[in-house]
């Protein structure tokens, strides 16, 4: 099915008994617009933001190890973080903070593509509104959700922000 629709093709193999599989992309992406309009779609979605989670758990577990056994060197400890931003924005805003992200880093991909000291580095970014909640904690389509502490934590993130390495959780 991969194959079928070109994310991946064979590779060269080690011997005549295994298949081996390439992907033809750096990355994969999708039209969230199109992907919520079926519900094999939404769930896919799901599905790959949740293993966006777990690859970012292993990444952080790995950058820390890196770190403790001296595989990075100290420039990298003030670089390296991990934000929990939560400002109020409008769906044109988000959708222009992506673009400037995506420009940014294709601008600073592009300089440092040579650079000797350049790393690998994880970079997950989410951008995910919160509808608004009502005094009893259930939101407008009726489900529960966050009490009372889920939108002081919202206020305070909104009011102080956080750098990379900054914020509650």
């Amino acid at each position: 099915m991969l194959a079928k629709y070109a994310f991946i093709a064979e590779a060269e193999h080690r011997d005549g008994r295994e298949r081996r599989w390439r992907a033809l992309h750096t990355v994969t992406s999708w039209s969230n617009e199109a992907m919520e309009s079926s519900e094999a779609g939404r769930a896919f979605v799901s599905l790959a933001r949740r293993r966006q989670l777990e690859h970012l758990e292993s990444s952080l577990a790995r950058h820390e190890a890196d770190m403790a056994g001296g595989r990075l060197g100290q420039e990298w400890v003030e670089a390296s973080g991990i934000s929990d931003l939560m400002p109020r924005l409008t769906a044109g805003s988000l959708t222009e903070l992506w673009e400037t992200i995506a420009g940014k880093l294709e601008e600073l991909t592009a300089r440092d593509a040579d650079d000797p000291s350049a790393e690998h580095v994880v970079l997950l970014t989410a951008g995910l509104p919160l509808a608004p909640q009502d005094r009893e904690g259930v939101d407008q389509q009726g489900r529960e959700g966050a009490d009372q502490q889920g939108r002081e934590d919202a206020d305070l993130h909104s009011r102080e922000g956080g750098a990379h390495g900054e914020g509650t959780s």
